[in-house]
């Protein structure tokens, strides 16, 4: 049994208390700031960091060049509820009630996402789920009757309730840009924040004005940009790598009580007993309902650079050549690894026109004949940065029969490439003399979950 990575943990539990003291800054901050200019000079400030990191690093930048249409919509649609509307309505709602209130409410962002799966895509609700919802609701009520109603009145807690749907409306917007598009966390997070910051400023500067840029309110400003958005996401980023969406789910959990306990201690923000009570049970119903969600979640997939090979499949459709990306890839797509060395990308077009395509990419070529069990008419290997393309063009195989060719039949969408279907590989694996993997994938087939990966497909879009 593989021991908890200690340092990992540290890391992410450094930035949970990174963003906890946000909501006190955010809360001193309003003193001299209006909410909405407030919101989006910080996130204006955190996207003008992270792009810069952009433009330091080579492949993020090339990938931020070469997005589509269809990528910068998701972005943009990203931005707009990740930003404008859920810090908006967050820094709004700071200003009309307690921190820690608007706390507890955002605190349920995992209860609406899974009551939302539960109605709209009629997923079941387990048993830990179930607990959780029973728990989070109970402790709500225990939180507010305690305390007396609210501090700031309905409108405070219409605005929090507005962020609530809005957070999951984007943890759900997030997940589905992130496994669909196949961009980089950092080309995700940089552009959506400069687009809801820029939303932000355009509203919040007409309607609000600047304020009253002091010399505490431009520190606070600056550190929540510098330090608690733009570092403290690309170290939350660092320890997904190693901790496991159960680790990460309690570690965040535990915002809750230290916004709770930064409140009383700098903002004056006392809680009646049943009020600790209250947010105790809220922090155990929301974990319930995270652990609920994420037992079967998979270990992240370690994967090749995507932006070449993305590139590569783009270009020969333009040219009017359809391409399927197999191998490995084929295998990660479906759950069935998690790492992929090198990409293999097959196609039944011209050989000569795939070779021009190929070769305006600026990459060096190398061509190889047949070999062993490849009867392939072109095979070509770019070399790609730091990793290799295989283009494989008229893909063929040698069997006891003779050459078999195997077709580049399109199926699912995964991380933006067109990936092969697995009764084809299936095929080539065992002519390859790899039966291992051949088995996987008849196994795979065989429980009834091609129709799954195709509809998974067309959901990432």
């Amino acid at each position: 049994m593989r021991s908890f990575p200690l340092r990992a943990g540290a890391q992410a539990l450094f930035v949970t208390f990174l963003w906890s003291t946000s909501w006190v800054l955010i809360s001193l901050g309003l003193d001299d700031l209006p909410p909405l200019t407030f919101a989006g000079l910080r996130y204006a400030l955190g996207a003008v960091v992270l792009l810069a990191v952009v433009l330091w690093r080579s492949r993020v930048r090339q990938e931020v060049r070469h997005l589509d249409r269809r990528e910068w919509f998701a972005l943009v649609g990203l931005g707009v509820v990740m930003y404008a509307l859920t810090q908006g309505a967050q820094f709004v709602a700071i200003a009309l009630l307690p921190a820690a209130t608007v706390s507890l409410v955002l605190a349920f962002t995992p209860v609406v996402v899974a009551l939302s799966a539960a109605l709209a895509l009629a997923e079941p609700v387990g048993r830990r789920t179930t607990l959780g919802l029973a728990l989070a609701t109970a402790g709500a009520c225990v939180y507010f009757v305690s305390g007396g109603g609210l501090g700031g009145g309905t409108a405070g807690l219409m605005v929090a309730v507005l962020g609530l749907l809005a957070n999951a409306a984007a943890s759900v917007l997030g997940r589905a840009v992130n496994a669909g598009s196949g961009l980089s966390p950092l080309t995700v997070t940089a552009v959506s924040m400069a687009v809801g910051a820029a939303l932000l400023l355009a509203i919040g500067l007409p309607t609000q004005g600047l304020g009253n840029l002091t010399v505490s309110s431009a520190s606070i400003l600056a550190w929540l940009a510098v330090v608690n958005t733009a570092g403290a996401f690309l170290l939350w980023n660092h320890t997904q790598r190693t901790l496991t969406a159960t680790a990460s789910a309690a570690i965040n959990n535990t915002m809750l009580v230290q916004v709770a306990i930064l409140a009383w201690l700098l903002l004056d923000e006392s809680l009646a007993p049943t009020q600790v009570v209250g947010v105790i049970l809220v922090v155990a119903g929301t974990l319930a309902v995270q652990l609920g969600s994420v037992r079967g979640v998979r270990r992240p997939v370690r994967i090749p650079p995507l932006p070449e090979v993305r590139q590569l499949q783009r270009r020969l459709a333009s040219a009017g050549v359809s391409s399927v990306v197999g191998g490995s890839a084929l295998l990660a797509s479906l759950g069935l690894i998690d790492r992929v060395r090198d990409w293999d990308l097959v196609t039944d077009g011209d050989p000569e026109l795939v070779a021009q395509v190929v070769g305006q990419l600026g990459f060096p070529v190398q061509r190889r004949g047949p070999s062993g069990v490849f009867r392939t008419a072109l095979c070509l290997t770019v070399a790609a940065r730091d990793h290799e393309i295989d283009v494989l063009v008229g893909f063929q195989l040698a069997g006891p029969a003779g050459v078999v060719p195997i077709p580049a039949y399109p199926g699912a969408r995964w991380q933006g490439l067109t990936m092969a279907r697995p009764q084809e590989w299936e095929l080539a694996y065992r002519l390859m003399g790899r039966p291992e993997r051949a088995t996987v994938l008849e196994d795979f087939m065989a429980g009834g979950e091609v129709g799954a990966s195709d509809r998974r497909g067309s959901r990432n879009g």
